[in-house]
């Protein structure tokens, strides 16, 4: 008898012989003991932080070269001092050479500038460079030689301008030993008027500084109150006037040519405050 294939898997279905596998729970997860970290050893701990590529401030070194760690210039500096140097050898003709012992005292007094190299050379080492710098004045302040002129005839030219006068040589040196700004620069033309006109010295000694003439615009007062008067006023009697009228006019006082002997102005012989010029 033939069996009915399709009957017979059904029966068989039903009784459960093609159910699917049960599926056995997934294990529960194995917790690793809790071990703490170890100590790192000698070997492994690392080194400070302020400890690497230490160096000595500046004011305490010890060594131009060598390791900054145990007191020598750092790096950076001593290359900065080793370019200065072979400028400011320069500017004197190699007339004379400064050594490591040198280089380190410029390290420890922080010379950043060709200009502080100048000065220090003057201020420091009178013997080795005095003669030289005064033949070459220019080192001194950090300048080539046509620099040094350029700059020279430009504080000439204003201080006649205001004074009267050619400039002194103290006067000059005084002119490139004030510096526009802490980096050293030179002052230039209208800074160099302007200290010029604010110098107590300076007004003093020329008295029409003080009223803000330079001594163009004096002589021009001058001849003015020549004119009013109808005869020649000199100095002290010019300076008169003019205090006169700046104090009779206040702090919008200015200059003018007009006919004072008329306005009840004082004479020469009232005087003047403070000293005026020839």
């Amino acid at each position: 008898m033939a069996i009915d294939v399709t009957q017979r898997r059904g029966e068989r279905e039903s009784e459960g012989a093609y159910a699917p596998p049960s599926q056995a729970a997934p294990p529960s997860p194995v917790t690793a003991p809790y071990r703490p970290p170890r100590p790192p050893t000698t070997a492994t701990k690392a080194a400070p932080a302020a400890a690497v590529n230490a160096s000595y401030p500046v004011g305490s070194y010890t060594s131009w070269t060598g390791d900054p760690a145990q007191g020598a210039v750092p790096a950076g500096e001593y290359n900065v001092l080793e370019s200065l140097l072979g400028e400011f050898e320069a500017l004197i003709g190699y007339q004379s050479e400064l050594g490591p012992a040198e280089l380190l005292e410029l390290a420890n007094h922080g010379i950043q500038t060709l200009s502080d190299l100048g000065r220090f050379a003057v201020s420091w080492w009178p013997a080795q460079f005095g003669a030289i710098l005064s033949a070459m004045p220019w080192a001194k302040y950090g300048l080539t030689k046509d620099e040094y002129a350029s700059a020279a005839s430009t504080y000439g030219t204003e201080y006649k301008k205001i004074t009267g006068q050619d400039i002194s040589p103290d006067a000059l040196q005084q002119a490139f030993q004030n510096p526009r700004d802490p980096t050293g620069g030179l002052l230039n033309t209208s800074q160099y008027q302007q200290q010029l006109m604010n110098d107590a010295n300076i007004q003093k000694q020329f008295g029409w500084v003080k009223y803000g003439l330079d001594y163009s615009a004096w002589t021009q007062q001058k001849l003015s109150l020549r004119g009013a008067f109808g005869r020649d006023i000199n100095d002290a009697e010019a300076a008169t006037i003019l205090q006169y009228h700046k104090a009779s006019s206040g702090p919008q006082y200015g200059v003018v040519a007009r006919q004072v002997g008329r306005q009840g102005a004082p004479t020469a012989g009232e005087g003047v405050g403070g000293s005026v010029a020839r």
